[in-house]
């Protein structure tokens, strides 16, 4: 059959997309040996939902200079490649011209060889627009997402778990810009659709709810957000494999939840395991660490446990000592300051009788400033490791 001339001119335009960017990744080559060309896509997804970015984006690099034949199955497959490539930018929180290109020619490959009307150029349009987060602004992301929700509703309604990948980073970006109502009803409905598509056992599931969680959290709904992250425990502490670092934050948040809804003493099975889990995932002198310490701290305190509740103070003010006094980004600032965020325990919490020469319950209150006060973000999933459904 003899091809249009439309069709020729949409042809070369992706085969000149596609070399835009092979000749962009030419410097990078060196990282990886050949053998690694032979990596799948599908393994590729697989490193990207365990938070294996930064080993996966130079294979899918080697695998994009290949050569390809001039045919429309292999600029199909190049287009997949030009995808994940794009999809590691937005991982990877990139800001560089070079992230932008990158989003910018799957976007064209899809365009050419998929049609305006179809799933996959719906799909690299919500890459870009995550990349848009970092690179240019909230608001342009918003829009860019809910073009391409809207495009995928209506070319692939079916299409549940992409559609929650869409969904799960307009609600984040709606959160960040105080757009909260928005927010939750947008991951609502990523949880459900996940829920549909994966089962209500899915570990990504599990990581829609803790993000649900915080949209809850901002509208002042503890209780809501308690129910979610104790459903997103569940998942994670039964998952096998078992995803470490996304149960670590959801023992992390579900703490905080409990401790803010005056319901302390129910977090004692959660600090028990965000402290084993942090020993071998947090670094020992990290923000982190002395977070994880101090949220030990007054949960011993509330249990009655002075003694440990003492051992967790003196362990996470010898972080900040260690790390000295310019750590901080907030100036003079002490563990168990009262400085700005602080968070009192009511007085009822505490264990009646002396408390001589107790440098953390010396008084009927005890003050310590609360994670979300800090530069380091409370609880929500890094992008690396927010799964792809």
């Amino acid at each position: 059959m003899r091809r249009t001339a439309c069709g020729d001119t949409r042809m070369r335009q992706a085969r000149l997309a596609g070399l835009l960017v092979c000749l962009m990744l030419l410097p990078e080559l060196s990282l990886v040996t050949a053998a690694h060309a032979q990596v799948s896509p599908d393994s590729i997804h697989a490193m990207y939902r365990s938070g294996r970015v930064e080993q996966a984006e130079p294979l899918v690099r080697l695998a994009l200079a290949q050569p390809f034949a001039l045919t429309h199955a292999d600029s199909l497959r190049r287009a997949q490649w030009c995808d994940l490539l794009s999809e590691a930018q937005w991982r990877r929180r990139r800001r560089t011209p070079e992230a932008d290109s990158i989003a910018d020619a799957a976007v064209a490959l899809r365009l050419r060889l998929n049609g305006p009307e179809s799933e996959p150029y719906a799909l690299s349009l919500g890459n870009q627009a995550r990349l848009w987060r970092s690179s240019r602004s909230p608001d342009s992301s918003v829009a860019g997402l809910r073009r391409s929700i809207q495009l995928l509703e209506r070319v692939a309604p079916d299409s549940k778990a992409p559609l929650a990948e869409l969904l799960l980073p307009l609600g984040n970006v709606l959160r960040e810009t105080g757009s909260y109502e928005a927010a939750v009803n947008a991951l609502e409905r990523a949880v459900e659709l996940r829920r549909e598509a994966l089962g209500p056992g899915d570990r990504d599931v599990a990581r829609a709810l803790l993000n649900l969680g915080l949209a809850y959290e901002a509208l002042g709904r503890i209780q809501q957000r308690v129910v979610v992250e104790r459903q997103a425990y569940a998942i994670l502490e039964h998952g096998s494999p078992l995803d470490s670092l996304a149960l670590y934050l959801v023992c992390r948040n579900l703490t905080s939840s409990l401790f803010s809804s005056h319901r302390p003493l129910e977090a004692g099975p959660y600090v028990t395991r965000f402290l084993e889990l942090g020993a071998r995932l947090v670094p020992p002198l990290s923000q982190s660490a002395a977070n994880d310490e101090e949220n030990a701290a007054i949960y011993q305190l509330v249990a009655g446990d002075i003694p440990g509740a003492r051992r967790h103070y003196e362990r996470g003010a010898a972080i900040y000592a260690a790390r000295g006094p310019d750590w901080s980004p907030r100036p003079k600032r002490a563990f168990g300051s009262t400085a700005h965020g602080a968070k009192r325990v009511p007085a009822g919490w505490i264990p009646r009788g002396p408390m001589p020469n107790d440098p953390i319950a010396g008084t009927s209150r005890f003050t310590v400033s609360t994670p979300a006060s800090r530069a380091e973000p409370r609880g929500q999933l890094p992008s690396s490791v927010a799964g792809r459904s």
